[in-house]
């Protein structure tokens, strides 16, 4: 028995790690080149015109973007990165040219999955969710279809980033606020949404307004002060920087509403407005630790759907949200069965949509794995059956699988409001129906099945391109 407990731990990761070594996405390419930059900057007495260095690399065919990310994610990135930095310098040409070189830059991306899971485990614990419970956590996050896209096929810095955003929940359900401000500074050092996603929770936490308008200042007060010496140095370097800052403001604003006189206001400052509010005037001076945690889960799943229904988002911005509505999800539900069907279909359901949408993180697949199996025989790519799908007929149908997601999502945050009761405990405890509640060994079954969807999605071209050249 012990053996089939974890037998899942053991052929899990061997299908990660071969969707590791099929893809290889254009923004990874330039995301390690920007790791491997650091030292170059460094070892050449240039590090503080690092940004102006990326930009050279990138005229010279090294990468494809800018380097727009901050410096302590470049630093924290290219400490990874080190050994094709050196090896490159031993070898001369571009190391990135080689399999095992792409294949090394890319998995600091599946340890970040695997510690992210580590760490929902030691929440679930601290909230009180039972071991039993508490142990599963980390397959259901690590297999989750969003999760192996975010990190393994496109292998963004989400991620990562993620971790720093469990770290500061964590700490802040302990209430060490001091240490949850650390990680979320670092947080957002990765990405900029973690000071979006938190803004609610902090709210709920802090009625003191100077409290509140420091927490919220003090991540990009650290920036500001990390950029300054290559603002002063390299003025011109970091400038290139700015592109990257409007693209994201017009992602958040492109999605708008009609108000009285015509006017048009971006939809997520109405919704994330409306969750700001509501988290301000509740009241948490009167809850105790287990009800904190359920309104800060319950704050951060909100605030991350509201930005993720209301703007352009990426496929791989997905992953932010999986983690927190599975502890919201096992805090609260009683009985999981039902609850986690639902949940596969609409974390499957919504990857499937943007395998049409967003079909370029689903077929980088040149001089990968499934590339030299095939021996270099033209590739199957997704962009065929996207363009094939987008045609007016069919655009109502695919797009149905969005609408799928954003419906479970709002169910989501209906069903589990944390001051309501679950509708599952109105089942007699012991009486409730297979079908709803399930048993062990079924949702042990649906734990699997959830994962093997979720690998064959993410390899879903690799797939297609073995049946057809073995037919």
């Amino acid at each position: 028995m012990k053996k089939k407990k974890y037998i899942k731990w053991i052929v899990l990761p061997v299908f990660l790690i071969l969707t590791l070594f099929n893809f290889y996405y254009s923004d990874v390419n330039s995301n390690i080149r920007q790791g491997m930059n650091v030292w170059e900057a460094l070892f050449s007495g240039r590090f503080f015109e690092y940004y102006s260095l990326n930009a050279e690399s990138r005229d010279a065919g090294q990468m494809i973007h800018l380097a727009n990310y901050g410096m302590l994610l470049n630093v924290f990135y290219g400490i990874w990165q080190l050994p094709l930095f050196i090896i490159e310098k031993i070898i001369g040409g571009n190391i990135l040219d080689y399999f095992w070189a792409r294949v090394w830059g890319k998995s600091i991306h599946l340890i970040a999955l695997y510690t992210a899971g580590i760490i929902l485990k030691k929440i679930a614990k601290e909230i009180n969710i039972p071991d039993e419970k508490a142990e599963i956590l980390p397959f259901l996050f690590v297999s989750a279809t969003p999760a192996i896209l975010s990190a393994l096929n496109a292998s963004q810095m989400d991620g990562i980033g993620l971790n720093f955003m469990l770290l500061a929940l964590y700490f802040l359900i302990k209430d060490d606020y001091k240490k949850f401000l650390i990680f979320l500074v670092i947080a957002v050092q990765f990405k900029d949404f973690a000071s979006i996603f938190f803004l609610p929770v902090i709210l709920y936490k802090e009625k003191n307004i100077f409290k509140i308008m420091g927490s919220v200042a003090l991540p990009f007060a650290v920036t500001t002060l990390i950029k300054l010496p290559f603002s002063i140095c390299d003025p011109a370097g970091v400038g290139l920087q700015k592109s990257r800052m409007w693209n994201f403001f017009d992602q958040l604003t492109r999605s708008r509403v009609n108000l009285v006189g015509g006017i048009e206001i971006p939809l997520v400052f109405l919704v994330m407005g409306i969750i700001c509010m509501f988290a301000y005037y509740k009241r948490s001076d009167n809850a105790d630790k287990e009800k904190k945690s359920e309104w800060y889960l319950y704050f951060l799943v909100a605030a991350i759907a509201s930005v993720l229904t209301c703007v352009y988002a990426y496929s791989y911005w997905m992953i932010y949200i999986v983690p927190f509505y599975l502890l919201l999800i096992f805090k609260k539900e009683k009985n999981l069965f039902v609850a986690i069907v639902l949940e596969s279909f609409a974390q499957m359901s919504v990857m499937v949509a943007f395998l049409v949408e967003a079909w370029g993180v689903f077929d980088s697949m040149e001089g990968m794995l499934i590339d030299k199996i095939l021996s270099g025989r033209p590739l199957i790519l997704a962009d065929m059956f996207s363009e094939y799908l987008k045609n007016p007929q069919y655009y109502g149908f695919w797009t149905l699988a969005f609408a799928a997601f954003i419906v479970w999502l709002i169910l989501v945050l209906v069903s589990y409001y944390p001051d309501r009761k679950n509708a599952s405990e109105d089942i007699v405890e012991g009486k409730a129906d297979f079908w709803y509640a399930g048993t062990d060994k079924s949702l042990g079954m649906l734990y699997c099945l959830r994962a093997v969807g979720g690998v064959v999605i993410c390899n879903i071209m690799p797939i297609i391109n073995l049946i057809y050249y073995i037919k």
